[in-house]
Order: C-alpha cells, then sequence, then structure tokens
C-alpha cells in the first residue's frame, strides 16, 4: 500500500496506519 503525501494529509495517514485491519506492509514516499 503506498500513500502518496502530496496527496494524502497526515490525519488520513495517522488513521491509515492505526487501523484494525492491516495489511502489515507500508510504503512512504516523500
Amino acid at each position: 500500500m503506498i500513500f502518496d503525501l502530496q496527496t494524502t494529509s497526515l490525519r488520513e495517514l495517522n488513521t491509515a496506519l492505526h487501523a484494525p485491519d492491516l495489511s502489515g506492509e507500508f510504503v512512504i514516499e516523500n
């Protein structure tokens, strides 16, 4: 799962990272 920080707010990113149904893999691109 890729989060584009240019279009994803930190609040949305934080919520996604703490979601109860995580896949466990995150790629953070600056």
